[in-house]
């Protein structure tokens, strides 16, 4: 019983520090702007999913996202001009069909692992250990962030990216000299 009341009060004291924070996300989500923005996400990925559904292997061809979204008559009168897919699985899905998706993401995966297995290589290296691991993060957390961007042609994608293959590879090489 006392277990049980010491986690119940914990229990109520991280209730009572979360109230606030869950009352105003409550709040800032019924805001009619916020649920415009949510029906804008869902309007792009159905006509996403439509132009995949038309060209699913190929994709419909590269910049003619906006062309489709240009054509929904639905998607005009609610927002206005055409706009991007919410996040790069959308926009090459439809653009470059199953084909382009599969060769994106084994890229974004190529990356990911060949940073991880040299951080997996060096981390007894006091001199790559930390720099290899910050280059994880920060490649995941580009990678993640562009599930919610269309900008991944830019370099905020691909800088942080690049910054991290070189790093690894600096770090391998450095690596193989010390054995």
């Amino acid at each position: 019983r006392h277990k049980i009341k010491n986690m119940a009060r914990g229990l109520l004291i991280v209730g009572a520090l979360f109230a606030p924070v869950v009352a105003y996300m409550l709040v800032f989500s019924s805001q009619s702007f916020v649920q415009s923005s949510d029906e804008n996400r869902l309007l792009l990925n159905e006509i996403a999913y439509d132009t995949w559904r038309d060209f699913p292997v190929l994709g419909a061809g590269p910049g003619r996202f906006r062309e489709f979204v240009g054509k929904n008559t639905v998607y005009i009168i609610e927002f206005g001009d055409a706009s991007e897919a919410h996040g790069f699985i959308q926009k090459i899905a439809a653009e470059e069909g199953l084909l382009g998706l599969t060769a994106y993401v084994a890229l974004l995966v190529f990356v990911i692992l060949t940073v991880w297995k040299t951080y997996k290589q060096v981390r007894t290296n006091e001199q790559w250990n930390l720099i290899i691991l910050a280059c994880f993060a920060m490649t995941a957390g580009s990678i993640v962030f562009q599930l919610f961007q269309t900008n991944y042609f830019v370099s905020k994608m691909w800088f942080p990216l690049g910054l991290a293959l070189t790093a690894a590879t600096l770090a391998k090489h450095h690596q193989t000299k010390l054995t």
